[in-house]
């Protein structure tokens, strides 16, 4: 009797939590050649980490995809935590400024950080959502309820963070040194990772 107990409540969960995936996962074209030869392009829906130091080209490297997207007539979505963004200075990137909306969570920013990246995602108004992650956010897990909204979204988090975050569920983690990318882990879509270094400037 408890063995069957036992095998009905599995099947519930699994039922709960969807044994197999209907999430189409595919990707798309970035905009950022060095990327699209590497990853064969941007996860959607799907989280990319993008890590590195201040001054590292991580914001350079997502202003240029954010780039693609506003020029193509879509809109994107940047959550400036750290209140460090300057519009002029991505629009010189290319980002078309009334296409791209800036949010700059209030104090505490890491209470409403995650909340507002999370129901961006969910709303599957962005195609692609830019989030930067302050060191207090960095200690908060919010990893896997992004990557549930983005799938629930349709949608690609690029997350810039200062070092890479091990519990944040990326499908792409890309490391910025200088002018230079490392694809350091790529899930699916073809393989660039392992020491790869492309100039991207």
């Amino acid at each position: 009797m408890a063995r069957q107990t036992l095998e009905s409540l599995k099947q519930a969960i699994q039922a709960i939590e969807g044994a197999t995936s209907t999430v189409r996962r595919v990707r798309v074209d970035s905009g950022v050649e060095v990327l699209d030869d590497l990853l064969g392009g941007l996860p959607r829906p799907g989280v990319i980490e993008c890590a590195g130091s201040l001054g590292s080209g991580a914001t350079h490297l997502a202003a240029q995809m954010v780039a693609s997207i506003t020029s193509a007539g879509e809109h994107a979505l940047w959550v400036d935590t750290c209140a460090s963004l300057y519009p002029p200075y991505i629009e010189d990137q290319g980002v078309v400024l009334r296409r791209c909306v800036v949010v700059r969570p209030p104090a505490p920013v890491f209470r409403w950080a995650g909340w507002v990246t999370e129901q961006a995602l969910r709303s599957g108004c962005f195609p692609l959502v830019v989030v930067d992650v302050p060191s207090e956010l960095a200690t908060q897990r919010v990893g896997y309820p992004w990557a549930r909204a983005s799938e629930q979204g349709g949608c690609t988090v690029v997350v810039l963070t200062p070092r890479p975050l091990r519990w944040l569920p990326a499908d792409v983690r890309l490391l910025c040194e200088g002018e230079s990318v490392t694809v350091t882990r790529n899930r699916a879509g073809r393989s660039g990772q392992g020491g790869v270094f492309r100039r991207f400037a």
